[in-house]
């Protein structure tokens, strides 16, 4: 029991990332559950995404798309139907409306803290030219023209 429990924690966690996005959507919760009174937008940002992630934490779901389905490894993509981002965005826009200065700096702080450098990426390269292009590419094209 306590196993599933841990499984069903650790799928969330890989599913968030850098968690820093479930760091930000449980205070966004928070305050949407305090603060939000539009009976519409409460639903749409503060049940809906608790529901759903209650059923998808729930370990009797779990069971049963692994028994049936047989694929335990991707039970996470269940996690997509829970709209992190969304609700944290609209109670950082809830929250810029009223604390505007005070917000403006938490959300620029959470955001470069929460992101990563794009030149860390193995993939991402610096431009080797004021082209942007690799120099095999120029080289190839200086070819095809001196011909």
């Amino acid at each position: 029991m306590l196993q599933l429990i841990g499984d069903n924690f650790t799928t969330l966690f890989s599913y968030t990332g850098a968690r820093i996005l479930f760091a930000l959507y449980v205070p966004a919760f928070v305050f949407l559950l305090c603060r939000e009174k539009d009976r519409g937008k409460r639903y749409l940002f503060v049940y809906m995404p608790g529901v759903l992630l209650a059923v998808v934490l729930l370990l009797p779901l779990r069971t049963v798309y692994e028994r049936l389905l047989r694929e335990t490894d991707t039970y996470y993509r269940l996690f997509w139907l829970v709209p992190f981002a969304m609700t944290v965005c609209y109670a950082a826009v809830t929250a810029l409306e009223k604390y505007r200065y005070a917000m403006f700096a938490v959300t620029a702080a959470a955001i470069m803290l929460g992101g990563s450098f794009v030149y860390n990426d193995a993939i991402i390269t610096r431009a080797e030219n004021r082209f942007h292009l690799s120099q095999v590419m120029l080289d190839v094209t200086n070819a095809i023209m001196e011909h």
